[in-house]
């Protein structure tokens, strides 16, 4: 078997990227005007991959370590996302 030395260490042994927590307060408002909240470890920026995943779907789901939240693509009228931490270093 032959090896080369590519001067990279293996994957395994590679620096992990440490990225800063992102935390956003999700705000979803149904076409009945109720409006649903979960905050979220994610940036705003994610909105198009949310809303593309719920026409992909069906239903948009949003979930944290505490709790989970699902609404129907035909409920759904708009989101509303805000940033609650920079996600820098103090």
């Amino acid at each position: 078997m032959t090896v080369y030395n590519t001067g990279m260490p293996p994957y395994h042994q590679a620096q992990e990227r440490k990225y800063e927590e992102q935390w956003s307060l999700v705000q979803v408002t149904l076409k009945d005007q109720t409006t649903l909240s979960i905050n979220l470890n994610v940036g705003p920026d994610v909105v198009g991959h949310l809303v593309s995943k719920m026409h992909e779907k069906g239903t948009l789901y949003l979930f944290n370590p505490n709790e989970a939240l699902a609404v129907n693509k035909d409920e759904f009228l708009c989101m509303h996302i805000t940033r609650l931490t920079t996600g820098e270093t103090p």
